[in-house]
């Protein structure tokens, strides 16, 4: 007879070990899926604002000028047109004109969309330097990256005024050709 007796399981401890690594690769696995979902959401926000950014170049070749918010019925707040709500509630969205005028088929909007992560849309189309750009121009705003990595393509538009207190922006800003 054995002073051992039959070992038909496993110890406590030696469960508590394997319970302990699996929780800790679900968290690397969880934190890495979300730093994924978070560069996804942003690749979309990127390629939206050069969806719109073109669709609006093509307004300005067919009309030379760039819309105003009044023009298309819009008086959203200080006169910027954002994809998260309809400003005056008439029933009109976010650069709906572009649908309209048959330059995209929908307008897209951020992939959150509420007031931290939204798009926003300013023309000027007056003479004369505003902002450090010469008029008309439009500025196309993208709130709300998820990753510092947000650069700014404006060439000209510094907004200033708190607008761009950290990385999370991307500026498209179009002059007349």
């Amino acid at each position: 007879m054995s002073i051992y007796p039959n070992k038909n399981g496993f110890t406590l401890m030696e469960l508590i070990v394997v319970m302990a690594i699996i929780a800790l690769i679900s968290t690397f696995a969880m934190v890495a899926i979300s730093n994924a979902r978070k560069a996804s959401r942003d690749a979309v926000r990127r390629a939206d604002l050069r969806q719109i950014r073109n669709a609006i170049e093509f307004y300005y070749d067919d009309n030379n000028s760039y819309p105003t918010v009044s023009s298309y019925g819009e008086s959203g707040t200080g006169g910027w047109d954002n994809s998260y709500q309809d400003s005056d509630s008439d029933g009109n969205y976010f650069l709906d004109f572009l649908v309209d005028g048959g330059y995209m088929a929908s307008v897209p909007v951020d992939p959150t969309n509420d007031s931290a992560h939204t798009y926003q849309y300013f023309a000027y189309n007056g003479t004369g330097e505003v902002n450090g750009c010469l008029q008309p121009y439009y500025v196309l705003i993208g709130y709300g990256f998820e990753s510092p990595t947000a650069t700014e393509d404006s060439g000209c538009y510094d907004p200033g005024g708190g607008y761009k207190d950290n990385d999370n922006i991307l500026i498209f800003v179009g002059q007349a050709k």
